[in-house]
This record gives structure tokens, C-alpha cells and sequence, in this order.
């Protein structure tokens, strides 16, 4: 059964995380290659797409807290701010997403075995469908990828634009 408001959600794709760890990020230009690819096909398929921030220790404004240039971010865009590694712990997030009524989500983003992992079983606890887009999640780490990968349903790029049909 295919649902009725599929929503991506890109996480930490931040200008302070991934300068912090670009040299150790094997996997960058692949995985923001991904991202942009899921980007396109949900605004294809008019489906929402939320980019979430983490402001811990930083101002929402701060340079350091902004979306990576190299994703195709545009003004207008949903932005949800947290402070803790699970998104779903973020009232901004959980209003987004009730007023968006989304019934399921594909996550992407930095860092795997942090912010991805702890919104994904977010997600879990609150009995929500999700998948993770395999090859758009990055860490210094690719076996903590790799296992994280394995703990959560994937989906790859070619399936992705099955899943948004109408």
C-alpha cells in the first residue's frame, strides 16, 4: 500500500558537521549526489521535504548551522530545528509533520550512527513507517554506516520514485 503523504527528511546536512569531518567523509560527493536525487523526486512528486537543523550550542542563523551549499536547499523550504540526536524529540519537527500529515518518511543525512540512527528509531517508538535512502547517509566511520544500514528498511534510488507514484 503506497502513502498518502511519503515525506523526506534530510538531517544535519550542516556547514559546521561536514567541514568538521570533510577529509575522513569517503562517501561525500556520492551521498549529497543521492540527496539532491531524493530532492528533485519529492518536489517532482510534490511531496514535502524537511531539512533539520541541529542548533545545540549555536544559533539557528549562525553560518555554521546552515545547510551545506552543494544541496539543493531553497528559500521556503521547511526547516525544523532540535537540539537532541532524535529529531522526533523536537516540537517544531513533530508540528511539521502533523500538519503535514505524513504517514512515512525516508531519511537521509549526517552523521549515521548519531542524529540518523536516533531519529530513526524516533520513528520506531512512535510506531511511524520509514526507510533510509541507501547510499545518502554519511559518517567518518562507513562501518557504523554499514550498521546502521543494517538495523533500518532501505530503499534505493531506483525504487524511490515508485514509492512517490500516484
Amino acid at each position: 500500500m503506497k502513502p498518502k503523504q511519503p515525506t523526506l527528511v534530510v538531517i544535519d546536512m550542516q556547514v559546521e558537521f561536514i567541514d568538521k569531518y570533510r577529509e575522513r567523509l569517503e562517501d561525500l560527493d556520492e551521498s549529497i549526489e543521492m540527496i539532491n536525487y531524493a530532492i528533485d523526486t519529492f518536489r517532482r512528486s510534490n511531496f514535502p521535504i524537511i531539512f533539520v537543523k541541529d542548533i545545540e550550542n549555536r544559533q539557528a542563523t549562525d553560518h555554521e548551522a546552515a545547510i551545506i551549499p552543494q544541496l539543493k536547499f531553497v528559500s521556503g523550504d521547511l526547516i525544523a530545528h532540535k537540539v537532541h540526536g532524535n529529531s522526533f524529540r523536537s516540537e517544531e519537527f513533530l508540528k511539521l509533520i502533523k500538519d503535514l500529515e505524513s504517514d512515512f518518511f525516508v531519511f537521509c543525512g549526517f552523521k549515521s550512527e548519531g542524529c540518523v540512527l536516533a531519529t530513526a528509531m524516533g520513528a520506531n517508538d512512535q510506531d511511524l513507517s520509514h526507510c533510509i535512502l541507501r547510499g545518502s547517509i554519511l559518517s567518518p566511520d562507513k562501518e557504523k554506516t554499514r550498521f546502521v544500514e543494517s538495523l533500518n528498511p532501505m530503499i534505493s534510488y531506483e525504487l524511490l520514485p515508485l514509492l512517490l507514484e500516484s
